[in-house]
Parts: structure tokens; C-alpha cells; sequence
């Protein structure tokens, strides 16, 4: 028997939410219009290129810490001064 719309839309939530988190939240004029570029320019959704950012600049950061850094840095304890909590 097929599911109904509302089980779908369950069964796709749960999907999502495996290992996905959704971002809500306002960008300045200047960054949303720099995104907007960023994704022409690229041919990429919104989502894809702040996934590309992100990613771009935390893994320089996490190859250049050290094991007690990386694990503070991982656990979202190690602030960008040097100083863990």
C-alpha cells in the first residue's frame, strides 16, 4: 500500500536529519550579495558553497593544530587565542 504525503514527508525528515543539520539564519547585504556571486560564478547552490567555505577553512586549521588542540579544538573548547576551557 502507498504511504501518504505525511508519510513520506516523515520517512524524508528522517533521511535528512541522519547527518544533516539545517542553518537558519540572516546574512549582512554585502556577504548575502557575495554569495549570491560565489554561486554564479561557481554554478552552485547556496548550500553547496557555504558547505565548500566552511570546509575550506577548517581544514587548514585542524591540520596545523596539535593532538591536545585538535581534541579541544573538536570538542569546540579551544578559542582562537590559544586558550581552552
Amino acid at each position: 500500500m502507498p504511504s501518504s504525503p505525511a508519510e513520506r514527508q516523515a520517512a524524508y525528515r528522517r533521511r535528512q536529519r541522519a547527518d544533516n543539520h539545517p542553518l537558519n539564519t540572516w546574512l549582512t547585504g554585502d556577504a548575502y550579495r557575495a554569495l549570491k556571486r560565489l554561486c554564479a560564478f561557481h554554478g552552485t547552490s547556496q548550500r553547496e558553497m557555504l558547505e565548500r567555505l566552511i570546509l575550506a577553512a577548517d581544514e587548514p586549521l585542524r591540520q596545523s593544530l596539535s593532538d591536545t588542540d585538535f581534541d579541544a579544538y573538536l570538542e569546540g573548547t579551544l578559542r582562537s587565542n590559544g586558550s581552552s576551557e
